[in-house]
């Protein structure tokens, strides 16, 4: 299997490359790519550690599934406190 490190990718743009991963502007959507690469105190090791790209996004999935109720709730309640805090203000420009 071969190890994934640096990832360049023809006709797309590079947006970012972080410690892990990297970003890319495709078809107006992000798409981020999972790196074998390992980091230390916010640097990055030479050295490559097989599939760990792989486990990162299987762990990822897991809990964007397992969290996905939680995120939609989270939604709700910050678009509701949106609305709230609007109709408090409108409230208050009569007071």
């Amino acid at each position: 299997m071969k190890l994934i490190g640096e990832v360049e990718i023809n006709d797309v743009e590079k947006i970012a490359s972080g410690k892990v991963r990297e970003m890319f502007s495709f078809n107006n959507e992000l798409l981020i790519v999972t790196t074998d690469r390992i980091s230390a105190f916010d640097y990055i090791l030479d050295s490559l550690i097989p599939v760990k790209g792989i486990v990162l996004n299987k762990i990822s999935n897991f809990w964007f599934k397992y969290l996905k109720y939680i995120q939609l709730v989270m939604i709700f309640i910050f678009v509701g406190l949106r609305k709230l805090t609007f109709e408090m203000t409108k409230m208050n420009e009569f007071a």
